[in-house]
């Protein structure tokens, strides 16, 4: 694409990503920017939305200027678990920007993995999810609660894709974010 003429956008610190991790595959970008973009093209608007630090740094949620459709990768999968350890992102600000994107004004959210398009009750279901498993896990280890990574468990998110596989996992990365 960048040959055809195609211009290449990122939140600057992917392009800091890619410089310290330099790759031939990787292209770098024309425009970097640090908070919130717009790219206008064609008479249509394609707004990029930075919510700060979360599942890594310079994670972006894209909006078309129609504003029915948001378009969410990772921090978000409709119906299903988070993935297992994911020891890049911070929990608190998963959560925070969780309740920013709630607090957007769209009707269909469109997924990177799992179901393509979904309700934006997935959204609150996630930050739901991630609530409960970070108060579960302090409350055990306050109660004196021993491997925890066997005994936590959020049954009433049981019905989540891949929750039995991942919830150990989850449990381990909430720990070591309380340094436990």
């Amino acid at each position: 694409f960048k040959d055809e003429g195609a211009t290449f956008i990122s939140h600057i610190n992917c392009a800091k990503h890619f410089m310290d991790n330099p790759h031939p595959g990787i292209v770098m970008p024309d425009i970097t920017f640090d908070d919130d973009y717009t790219l206008e093209l064609g008479g249509h608007s394609l707004d990029l939305h930075y919510f700060g630090p979360n599942h890594g740094d310079c994670m972006v949620v894209m909006q078309p200027d129609s504003g029915d459709y948001i378009f969410v990768v990772d921090l978000v999968t409709s119906g299903g678990a988070p993935l297992g350890f994911m020891p890049d992102y911070a929990p608190h600000h998963w959560i925070r920007t969780l309740k920013e994107i709630e607090a957007m004004d769209y009707k269909v959210m469109i997924g990177g993995h799992g179901s393509l398009l979904s309700h934006p009750s997935a959204v609150t279901e996630r930050r739901m999810y991630l609530e409960a498993l970070m108060a579960a896990v302090k409350q055990a280890r306050e109660a004196g609660g021993r491997d925890l990574q066997k005994t936590v468990r959020l049954p009433e998110f049981s019905y989540l894709r891949g929750y039995e596989d991942r919830i150990e996992d989850n449990v381990r990365r909430i720990q070591m974010f309380y340094g436990i």
